[in-house]
């Protein structure tokens, strides 16, 4: 169901010369790794699987190898570090494609319904391989297609949408799990955005939850405006921490009494 590049793993190990080796991977793809830690430990490979959760490019279980006394890690599910440079530690990042025969007919349908001719498609890492494929099909159909530019053409994480946008568009498709990165474009653009499942098969606009979740901050923020005390919580993932920044709004917070 996904490509996890074995041998690609496999000719990293020997010339890195890895021994022991810790795979850290977000939960819904753990199920599916039996067959490549099977296949490094049969390689010599003494293999530990975290059992942390695994939220992005940003999150490496760096205290889980220290505290393990592992130099190799095999981050699975996402494309590469996002905000931190790697040091001390060697990483391979594999992004776990996703081998899914995609039917764009539901899509299709929405599309029509819609009226939208120009489409922008976007997809997490795990749907970026299915991209050209759906573009065929909408523009066999007469839509005109557009795919963001980068390292990655149409790429969506949940911290970075600038790949997503494309030239002058009706509505934005994302193809990706539940509405998640669909919900981070629809804060980052003025357009219609549809969350495509490949899983469920299912098209939805995520409009509706940007309301509620737009609604939910509005309300927070004016409850902000009141208070007296604030704590402000600051991340230690690799490419999450913002201590400085957490600093200045502390210092801010308190010039304002």
């Amino acid at each position: 169901m996904y490509d996890f590049e074995v041998e690609k793993v496999l000719k990293w190990v020997r010339g890195s010369g890895a021994k022991f080796l810790l795979v850290q991977a977000p939960d819904g793809l753990k199920p599916y790794l039996s067959s490549l830690l099977e296949a490094l430990e049969r390689r010599g490979v003494t293999v530990v699987l975290s059992g942390e959760h695994s939220w992005g490019g940003c999150d490496l279980a760096f205290c889980e190898a220290k505290a393990l006394g592992i130099k190799h890690i095999l981050h699975v599910g996402h494309h590469g570090p996002v905000r931190f440079k790697i040091s001390g530690f060697n990483i391979l990042f594999i992004p776990g494609y996703a081998e899914l025969h995609l039917d764009a007919k539901p899509l299709l349908s929405q599309l029509k319904a819609m009226k939208a001719r120009r489409v922008g498609l976007a997809a997490s890492i795990q749907h970026l391989r299915s991209l050209e494929d759906v573009k065929k099909k909408l523009e066999e159909k007469g839509f005109e297609v557009k795919i963001g530019g980068g390292r990655f053409p149409g790429l969506v994480i949940g911290c970075d949408y600038s790949a997503a946008i494309a030239a002058e568009v009706d509505v934005y498709v994302v193809i990706a799990g539940g509405v998640f990165h669909a919900l981070g474009l629809s804060f980052m653009t003025d357009r219609k955005v549809l969350a495509f499942d490949p899983y469920l098969g299912r098209v939805c606009s995520a409009e509706k939850l940007r309301r509620r979740v737009l609604a939910r901050r509005l309300s927070d923020l004016s409850e902000a405006i009141s208070a007296e005390k604030f704590f402000i919580l600051v991340s230690i993932k690799p490419g999450q921490n913002r201590f400085a920044l957490a600093l200045e709004v502390k210092r801010r917070l308190e010039k304002a009494g």
